[in-house]
């Protein structure tokens, strides 16, 4: 059964892809789009991590990267998001590291070997060089999923982040909360903790800068999701996370009232004051000044015991300042996505042979699959292993899990709300619109496509 997943693909010209699946009885499908950085993968799971040690990898194989220059090479491209960058900019970048006098006298020479190099890797993990970092093109660019690169993530969400905080809504609260903390995830290896700094292998003023850039957004969303659980009440578990962020910015005034009021909370009102007392000898002697009439008055305040500082805590779980979040129809979505297909994706036997399968059915429940490994969830889902897992055990155990991983359910929603190209019954679906054979879809035509 592994050997006909997925269906084999043939490019018509370029600009039209045409699938052929060769199981009979499963219609023919035509993803386009998105889906293109699929096929360049070779429908393999492809992770990219650039939060911490550079890395790629492959089914969970992490391929050799090479050299600094070439590892260099992937991360300014990776940071790029897909947008090209310039041959003088690449050079520029690696002539900066001063560790080669080639990249001097032949700086065109440098980036196209280094980018040759690169492909080279590439295509020894399975991958399709060519489509991931395009030819005859005036640059160079990634051509890879925003969900197959950590950075990418945390960026989507950083500026959902933003967006919702600019609203200055009290309702957004608790949606900044759950997707800060979504954000903040993808600087974690599997919620085993940080992975250290960025690109710690890379030297150099380009990757000295993007640390320094990648620490302060790390460090903006940090801020706006405690904001944000400081609104809703939260106090006591937020001082440890805020006293390790103080530590690490001990100028930032908004953290200093942060940390002040926490410890009022938890009841460490003397703490809180020589929190306080603490960054006003600080910024006294290192730049002449005091404490900002804000933080002056959370300092009154706290001396005055003022009752006002201590609202109703908004949430009924240790660990969020959201509540509970107990989600039966995401769960029993994952299930219906995932029953069919987990016997192949698990090894324990065969698709559900009276399940209406296609490329999509197999592309969502694998992200999925993926989703759950990554969160370490497996062994809490023992039916997902059976040779004929029961829809119902199923879903149940994915509601326990969802409810006690915030992350893992904004991730699961995302995958099942935003693919972006399925196809059902002859037609083309692309974020709900519905297209036929001879139409365009972001500049692709639609074409030899067979129900």
């Amino acid at each position: 059964m592994g050997g006909d997943l997925p269906p084999s693909v043939k490019k018509g010209s370029n600009t039209d892809l045409v699938w052929n699946w060769s199981r009979p009885g499963v219609p023919g499908d035509v993803l386009v789009g998105a889906l293109k950085t699929q096929v360049a993968m070779g429908w393999q799971s492809v992770e990219f991590s650039f939060l911490g040690p550079l890395e790629v990898t492959v089914d969970a194989a992490r391929l050799p990267l090479g050299g600094e220059k070439v590892r260099l090479t992937l991360a300014v491209l990776l940071e790029a998001e897909g947008r090209s960058v310039a041959l003088e900019k690449l050079s520029g970048i690696l002539a900066d590291r001063r560790s080669s006098s080639r990249a001097v006298r032949d700086p065109q020479g440098a980036v196209h070997s280094c980018v040759s190099d690169l492909r080279g890797i590439l295509r020894q993990g399975g991958l399709d060089a060519d489509a991931l970092i395009p030819k005859r093109e005036p640059g160079y660019r990634l051509v890879v999923a925003r969900d197959n690169v950590d950075l990418h993530r945390f960026r989507e969400r950083a500026r959902e982040v933003r967006r919702l905080a600019a609203r200055n809504r009290a309702e957004d609260d608790p949606r900044i909360v759950h997707v800060a903390r979504a954000a903040l995830g993808q600087w974690d290896r599997g919620g085993a903790g940080p992975r250290g700094e960025p690109l710690a292998d890379l030297t150099g003023r380009w990757a000295t800068e993007c640390r320094n850039n990648l620490r302060r957004e790390h460090r903006e969303i940090t801020v706006r999701c405690l904001e944000a659980e400081l609104r809703l009440g939260a106090g006591a578990r937020l001082v440890a996370e805020l006293e390790a962020l103080h530590r690490e910015w001990p100028f930032e005034e908004a953290i200093v009232g942060m940390l002040m009021l926490a410890h009022d909370r938890a009841g460490h009102r003397l703490q809180a004051l020589r929190v306080y007392e603490g960054f006003e000898r600080r910024v006294g002697a290192k730049f002449g000044t005091g404490p900002s009439p804000e933080t002056k008055n959370l300092f009154r305040r706290i001396v005055e015991e003022d009752a006002t500082l201590h609202p109703p805590v908004r949430t009924a779980r240790k660990g969020t300042a959201m509540p509970p979040h107990r989600n039966p129809a995401l769960a029993q979505r994952m299930a219906d996505a995932l029953a069919p297909v987990l016997p192949v994706l698990t090894g324990a036997g065969d698709p559900d042979p009276e399940a209406r399968l296609n490329g999509a059915s197999f592309d969502i429940a694998k992200d999925l699959w993926v989703l759950i490994n990554r969160r370490s969830a497996v062994s809490l889902l023992p039916e997902a292993t059976r040779e004929r897992p029961d829809r119902a055990v199923l879903r149940a155990q994915l509601e326990e899990v969802l409810a006690a991983d915030d992350f893992m359910s904004a991730e699961a929603s995302r995958v099942l709300d935003e693919t972006n190209v399925r196809g059902m019954n002859g037609q083309i679906i692309v974020s709900g619109n519905y297209f036929h054979q001879g139409d365009v879809i972001n500049g692709t035509s639609i074409k030899n496509y067979g129900s």
